[in-house]
């Protein structure tokens, strides 16, 4: 696992996390959703509905479902 250890410019300060172990999987998960590329955002939040949406030409309306379930999962 890398080093959570970070140092600022500052030397008198000095900043230190443990976000390891099961107990700070909510913390790991927090932070990594709020370091996500804005890429992954345009594609979480534009394509993967926009695609569901697009599939209903080849699956018909049972796609409709899928749908429905990625977007009350992204709100």
């Amino acid at each position: 696992m890398p080093s959570t250890d970070t140092t600022r410019v500052a030397p008198d300060h000095r900043w230190e996390t443990t976000l390891h172990g099961i107990r700070r999987l909510p913390h790991r998960t927090a932070a990594f959703i709020v370091m996500m590329h804005p890429a992954v955002w345009v594609g979480l939040f534009v394509a993967l509905p926009l695609a569901i949406l697009g599939s209903m030409a080849v699956f018909g309306s049972q796609a409709a479902v899928g749908y429905v379930i990625v977007c009350a999962w992204l709100c």
